[in-house]
């Protein structure tokens, strides 16, 4: 058996390694370790392995741990992972930022389709204080329903044009 652990709180990457008879673990780490962060992997394979329960019985069947220093493969792989951590995190930042960005982008165009159905509405009003004809209120009517499913879209909302259009308005409507 053979893993590869990274301990992140002291940039150590270490390869741990059990031999055939299971009594026999090794490590291997990608820099020189000091005392203090030999402790801290080796109470780590105590903790993985349970080797204190292994080393209370018979010392025949005792399992010995051993540091064999640095291992050169395991350098680049402690570039390859800090390089991939890197690339993880701007694709992460990456995918934020577009994000916000069509957030932002459907706020604006949601706010631009409100403001001109608000308009729309209004000279809709006006066109049908007036007397307009049948055939001006039905266009002013599509041109609305037009607006209205752009805002939508970008509103997340789900309006109907039954409830934004004037009463005066759904007469000349057919699916309102």
């Amino acid at each position: 058996m053979k893993d590869i652990y990274y301990f992140s709180s002291i940039d150590l990457l270490v390869r741990i390694c059990q031999s055939q008879g299971k009594r026999i673990i090794h490590f291997t780490t990608h820099r020189p370790a000091v005392e203090s962060e030999l402790q801290t992997v080796e109470a780590f394979i105590a903790k993985k392995f349970d080797l204190c329960q292994a080393n209370s019985s018979e010392d025949d069947e005792a399992v010995y741990l051993l540091y064999l220093g640095v291992e050169q493969g395991l350098q680049n792989e402690n570039r390859y992972q800090h390089l991939q951590s890197t690339i993880n995190k701007v694709v992460n930042k990456k995918q934020i930022i577009d994000q916000q960005v069509e957030d932002l982008i459907n706020q604006s165009l949601s706010n631009y389709y409100f403001e001109k159905l608000g308009e729309k509405l209004i000279v809709l009003r006006r066109a049908i204080n007036q007397n307009a004809t049948a055939h001006h209120i039905e266009k002013m009517i599509g041109e609305i329903r037009l607006l209205l499913d752009a805002y939508n879209y970008h509103a997340g909302q789900d309006l109907s044009l039954s409830q934004i259009l004037p009463r005066e308005a759904l007469p000349h409507c057919s699916d309102a």
